[in-house]
């Protein structure tokens, strides 16, 4: 909460309230003129830019923090813990229900083209979006080894879970992959009774878990539309031996890392690259940083050689 406080918050108030007053000094120092004509949108427009930047700063951080944790050589009992290192099966191998790849763990989405007309004043406006029909994800145990420790990951089916309004996973094209979700599909038990919701539509949910790391989970939107050519299909599977970044509070209970008691602000998170992963996040945010700062700095010159 108090990062989310800094980079919502204090960032950009600061941020704009920096170069307000500084767009307002007046002769003699410190004479302060506020106004609602340049200096107040150079100041939003030269805020923006170092709040930006700000963020990125904060990122940065975060990222050199991950990358100490992962050096550790041990956990401690309910704090953030990160390993860099491989994936190594414990459990059955899963097949991919689109790929048909093995996996440790997937997620997939069947989603169709849906256009609604929308009444307007004179015509008639559509609105375009792929609608989600199937959904899914499962794991087997796991564990992520690293160099110098190991853990399991204890994922729940909401660590898996796709966000609502899309998702970046990779397409899975071809007639094979439509022909193999719908064997897939067919073996699958909705049950006969509304339980969900999956993009605002009701939903039936099957729900399987035996412990924190080894579940299943299949929706299927109540009136579906079938499977074909149009159909976009999506799929993320993490595989036997995949170099991984598993992120989470450490349970010395059970002798892994999953979600803390607020999964939404102690979230696992399973990314694949392990420590390559933070240092190019690092370099990417510190680029950002440069760039934010050249953009604010630009501000300034052209408020003070023309506007002032």
């Amino acid at each position: 909460m108090p990062s989310l406080v800094l980079q919502l918050l204090v960032f950009p108030l600061g941020s704009f309230a920096f170069y307000y007053a500084l767009f307002s000094l007046r002769p003699p120092y410190p004479t302060f003129e506020f106004s609602t004509g340049a200096p107040l949108w150079c100041a939003l427009v030269a805020g923006f830019f170092t709040w930006m930047a700000l963020n990125k700063w904060h990122g940065v951080g975060h990222s050199a923090r991950d990358l100490a944790l992962a050096r550790e050589t041990g956990f401690r009992d309910g704090k953030r813990a990160v390993v860099s290192g491989y994936i190594r099966k414990k459990g059955p191998a899963l097949t991919a229900p689109c790929s048909g790849r093995d996996c440790v763990a997937y997620r997939y989405e069947a989603s169709h083209y849906h256009t609604t007309d929308l009444p307007g004043a004179g015509e008639v406006r559509r609105h375009n979006r792929w609608l989600a029909d199937y959904r899914g994800s499962a794991m087997t145990p796991v564990e992520v080894k690293g160099a110098m420790k190991t853990a399991a990951i204890l994922a729940t089916p909401d660590c898996l879970k796709y966000p609502e309004g899309g998702s970046t996973d990779e397409e899975v094209p071809g007639s094979d992959a439509t022909a193999r979700l719908e064997v897939f599909l067919a073996a699958i038990d909705h049950g006969a009774e509304v339980n969900d919701r999956m993009e605002g539509r009701p939903a039936l949910t099957r729900v399987s878990t035996t412990q924190p790391g080894d579940f299943r989970v299949d929706t299927r939107a109540e009136d579906p539309e079938a499977l074909g050519e149009t159909s976009k299909l999506q799929e993320w599977i993490l595989q036997d031996g995949d170099t991984v970044l598993v992120s989470g509070i450490y349970h010395a209970d059970r002798g892994g890392i999953g979600p803390g008691e607020n999964s939404t602000l102690q979230p696992l998170e399973i990314r694949l690259g392990g420590d390559a992963l933070l240092e190019a996040q690092s370099a990417g945010y510190r680029g950002s940083i440069r760039n934010g700062l050249l953009l604010s700095a630009a501000t300034v010159a052209v408020y003070f050689a023309f506007l002032a």
